[in-house]
């Protein structure tokens, strides 16, 4: 049961931060203990998050970001702390925008997004790190898609090559070519030259397939794709 399993979860996380909170009021400078209680705050959140609590994600969300500026500021020099940095204000955007707060949300995407590009400067070789500045790219596009589609586009028109140059190569994970791909369905149904894009989408999914390594809830949408397809006027 998914729900005892949250609830279960959801008390643990908050028991730890409790005691890891009541050590940090001891000793509120040390650096540990703050990024410690930060991450503490962030369980608590993601776990609601996943149960669709946004409102209460945020109550924990916030503590979390602050404690994590206060690490980059005393050291803005830990690529570490800036990433948790980046995480946080992604996080915290999500829950404000899944809350009904969008125009309070986007500023915080933006942060976000800005933060990832200074990681990835950093440290352009570091897959991860393009990994988090692409997804955050993709999540503020979705999330603004209906009000900005111009903003959304420029977005998508950001992460897709970040995702390409991730999933090139015989090595790249299935996990790469399936975010290429969904991204690319996402720009075609934004109106985004869709045939290029559903059909490059639909490739990487059935070459997949062949493979094995399509999940079922992305073999269930290859019938949508093909209808879309065949629902766009002839070349």
């Amino acid at each position: 049961d998914f729900q005892l399993k949250f609830d279960d979860a959801l008390a643990a996380y908050r028991e730890a931060l409790d005691i890891t909170r009541s050590v940090f009021y001891d000793t509120p400078q040390n650096m540990q203990l703050i990024e410690g209680v930060s991450t503490a705050y962030d369980k608590v959140a993601g776990v609601l998050a996943r149960m669709g609590r946004y409102a209460e994600a945020v109550d924990y969300n916030r503590p979390s970001l602050e404690l994590r500026k206060r690490l980059v500021a005393l050291d803005a020099t830990n690529w570490y702390w800036r990433t948790l940095l980046a995480e946080s204000n992604n996080r915290l955007a999500i829950a404000l925008a899944r809350s009904g707060k969008l125009d309070v949300a986007i500023p915080l995407f933006r942060e976000s997004i800005e933060d990832y590009r200074a990681i990835v400067a950093h440290d352009p070789r570091n897959v991860l790190s393009r990994h988090g500045l692409a997804i955050a790219l993709n999540q503020f596009s979705y999330l603004i898609a209906a009000s900005d589609r111009g903003a959304a586009l420029g977005a998508f028109h950001e992460s897709v090559p970040i995702f390409r140059e991730l999933s090139a190569g015989d090595s790249a994970p299935p996990s790469a070519l399936i975010d290429l791909a969904v991204t690319l369905i996402s720009v075609a149904e934004a109106g985004e030259a869709p045939r290029l894009n559903y059909e490059e989408a639909l490739a990487i999914f059935l070459q997949l397939d062949q493979k094995g390594l399509l999940p079922p809830n992305l073999q269930a949408m290859l019938p949508g794709i093909k209808a879309a397809l065949e629902s766009l006027p002839k070349p």
